[in-house]
């Protein structure tokens, strides 16, 4: 599988600390995204990728597409790929873990998370079935030691996904791919019900908030404990 980290002009210095850090996984290539301030949205209707109605900032409409644009690349290639942030730190034994986990999915799986915004609740599949539950990490702690995870090795299980928040790292299917691009595009801003806020809804503002109408209807997938976290102190 390919790997790539979204990597931005103006953000030199977070693709430089992303390469750094997570030197113990090989094969990592950049993946040059769209910046915020160089979003053509007017374009980007015009070629059917925005709703005129879309209110994402000019941030998560980049962020977005770029996402957006690996899936499409992931879609024409046929071939699945890992993708990160770059304020991703990858646990040590990350390359080993991750292929581990990938072997155990269904042969139709379209998506795996390797973490989730964790001062946020992810609600997952605990038993198949039966139950779904919800966790969260406190992440004021887990910034005091992020740049040293990298050092931690993890021992994780992959559970079926139910809605989360912070999407960023994952791996993707060709097919996942496929399924994600017809059920976003065109981007636009609408209500999303929450289960895993008790059933709150909340207008979707960005990706992250999107995705949550869409993860039961594919074979998506979340690592748990967490294989990669987020340095929330590199600006955005």
């Amino acid at each position: 599988m390919d790997k790539f980290f979204i990597s931005l002009d103006s953000a030199p210095e977070r693709s430089e600390t992303f390469l750094r850090l997570n030197a113990h996984v090989p094969d990592i290539v950049p993946f040059k995204g769209l910046d915020a301030a160089t979003v053509d949205v007017a374009a980007m209707q015009q070629a059917g990728l925005v709703e005129q109605t879309c209110t994402f900032s000019p941030a998560a409409l980049a962020n977005a597409l770029n996402h957006v644009s690996l899936w499409g690349t992931v879609m024409r290639s046929g071939t699945g790929a890992y993708v990160f942030d770059d304020r991703a730190v990858l646990c040590r034994n990350f390359a080993d873990a991750s292929k581990e986990i990938i072997e155990k999915l269904p042969s139709n799986w379209d998506l795996i998370c390797w973490d989730w915004a964790g001062d946020n609740v992810m609600q997952y599949e605990l038993l198949p079935g039966v139950t779904h539950a919800t966790t969260m990490y406190f992440q004021d702690s887990v910034q005091k030691h992020v740049t040293d995870f990298n050092k931690v090795g993890v021992a994780s299980l992959p559970f079926r996904l139910v809605q989360m928040f912070g999407f960023g790292n994952y791996a993707i299917s060709p097919s996942g791919a496929a399924k994600l691009i017809k059920s976003c595009l065109p981007l636009n801003t609408e209500e999303v019900l929450h289960y895993c806020l008790g059933g709150q809804m909340l207008e979707a503002t960005d990706l992250s908030i999107l995705l949550n109408r869409h993860y039961m209807d594919i074979g998506a997938f979340v690592s748990v404990p967490p294989l990669s976290l987020s340095d929330m102190s590199a600006p955005v």
